[in-house]
């Protein structure tokens, strides 16, 4: 019992714990690799999440959503690599699965920003700010390129140019 107390004592070593007892467990890997992100431990975090996708890859549409919280953050963790590329491929096929998922929309578009693609950075912070107005304020206020995409979405439409004579 002192054993399983030391387990559970810590988020950390109560996931390991239940990861080691059921390690096909979406669920378990899923929350194990929350846990390391959220203590700086992205490497192991990603390896997590890969599992996770790979325990859900014969299953997705019955689990859509933990799919797309999987590979969502699995994605951040690959923009904060400086991997745009490999963020992107997640999202666009997490955006198929649940495209009304905002977090999802504002990741891909700070990984098209990376990758250079301003265009459809800013058609997918649209996309997000439309899902979640709040979020992008929020985001806004941590500088650019949100700032920078809400003045934009603030902004009149120029007017169309004159008809030729």
């Amino acid at each position: 019992t002192l054993h399983r107390e030391r387990d559970f004592a810590h988020d950390l070593s109560l996931w390991r714990a239940t990861v080691a007892a059921v390690p096909t467990s979406a669920k378990a890997r899923y929350n194990h690799a929350r846990s390391l992100s959220a203590h700086g431990r992205d490497h192991e975090a990603a390896a997590e999440y890969r599992q996770v996708l790979s325990i859900l890859a014969d299953k997705v549409e019955a689990n859509a959503r933990q799919h797309v919280e999987a590979a969502t953050n699995l994605a951040g963790i690959e923009l904060r690599r400086g991997n745009p590329a490999a963020a992107l491929l997640l999202l666009e096929q997490a955006a198929v699965l649940r495209p009304e998922v905002a977090e999802v929309a504002f990741r891909q578009a700070m990984a098209l920003e990376q990758l250079g693609r301003s265009g459809e950075a800013m058609a997918a912070f649209r996309r997000g700010a439309h899902l979640a107005p709040q979020t992008a304020l929020r985001l806004a206020a941590d500088g650019d390129p949100w700032r920078r995409w809400l003045s934009e979405l603030a902004s009149p439409p120029l007017p169309p140019p004159p008809a030729g004579d």
